[in-house]
């Protein structure tokens, strides 16, 4: 789930900080994104899967978590479905059968 060596991440990040700086000042949180403004379930399964693996895979971390669909906080059961593909991905990680169960 988006993990790099640490001297790659901050070479890619060099030139990102004055983006990063004046991007605080207009986002949810002071963080540098922003949810999309559509709601969860606006989008069909398919194209909903594909948006969660892109942001997570790609960006991870608070990305999935703040530049998520705009009623995450909101609706739970949007929140869950955000919840099962986080899920899904960390117990594929997890090798003894008896601890990956979603709980």
């Amino acid at each position: 789930m988006y993990q790099s060596t640490l001297k790659k991440r901050r070479r890619e990040a060099s030139g990102e900080y004055d983006k990063a700086f004046k991007t605080v000042y207009t986002t949810f949180v002071s963080f540098q994104y922003n949810s999309i403004p559509k709601a969860t379930f606006g989008d069909p399964p398919k194209v909903r899967e594909a948006f969660y693996e892109k942001n997570l895979s790609k960006h991870g971390r608070f990305c999935f978590w703040l530049g998520n669909y705009n009623n995450l906080f909101k609706d739970p059961k949007a929140n869950e479905e955000a919840y099962k593909v986080l899920a899904q991905k960390a117990l594929a990680r997890v090798l003894d059968p008896k601890r990956n169960k979603p709980c």
